[in-house]
């Protein structure tokens, strides 16, 4: 991960989407990397919640539910642990409008899509 340190970590978040690219590789949710952690295991148990209120035209018209663990729930420390984990998975990093960035996870149905945010 470079220069991140854990206390820099600010928040692990997801996003509910209705599609993918086409050239990214989609994680099953059972991948040990997202599994075994318990932050990332806390977004999946809120997106099944937040996936039933959220209408799959309302995500197909570019509006995203956001799963959020911040700071303000969970130590640096655990919020690091998982952004290790989400490095470990494939990244979808291209220039697109169409397209949120980050690492894209199915879980039970719905397709989310990981990254995690930092303080300047």
């Amino acid at each position: 991960m470079g220069a991140l340190e854990s206390d820099q970590m600010r928040a692990v978040y997801a996003l509910l989407v209705t599609e993918a690219p086409s050239e990214v590789d989609i994680t099953p949710s059972t991948r040990e990397a997202i599994a075994d952690d318990p932050v990332l295991d806390e977004i999946l148990s809120r997106s099944v919640e937040s996936g039933r209120d959220l209408p799959t035209e309302k995500r197909a018209s570019g509006e995203y539910e956001v799963v959020t663990i911040d700071t303000d729930e969970m130590d640096r420390e655990k919020l690091y642990d998982a952004a290790v984990s989400l490095e470990k998975l494939p990244a979808y990093d291209e220039d697109s409008t169409e397209h949120p960035l980050g690492r894209y996870v199915e879980h039970e149905g719905q397709l989310l899509v990981f990254g995690y945010g930092v303080d300047d």
